[in-house]
């Protein structure tokens, strides 16, 4: 499945219900511009855009992949996220780039976060 440009600064971005199979990856010069991303798959998730805006990160379980998340905004993890690896790159300039609050985690359940 393939993502293109998503401008939702102020809602939830919600990628499956567990019911995707295939590997989720953003479209080459594409923008994810959300609010908060959330999501449940089987497969991959790579959303790997350096201009992505993403200001929260909710539960997210991907069973049987890999997640990938890279974000230009400061990044707050506020729920679950899970995957076989767990990788959030984040170029925001300010201090702190990524915080997890109260109830939020990064777990890899083969070791990588």
């Amino acid at each position: 499945m393939a993502l293109g440009n998503v401008n939702a600064t102020s809602g939830t971005m919600r990628i499956g219900t567990g019911d995707i199979t295939s590997t989720v990856a953003q479209n080459g010069g594409t923008v994810l511009n959300v609010g908060t991303l959330t999501g449940n798959t089987t497969s991959s998730v790579n959303l790997n855009s350096t201009t992505n805006s993403i200001p929260t990160l909710g539960a997210f379980a991907v069973t049987g992949g890999d997640f990938t998340l890279v974000d230009s905004s400061a990044l707050t993890v506020t729920g679950a996220t899970s995957a076989n690896n767990v990788t959030v790159t984040d170029s925001f300039a300010g201090s702190p780039a990524i915080t997890v609050a109260t109830g939020g985690s990064l777990a890899g359940t083969t070791g990588t976060r």
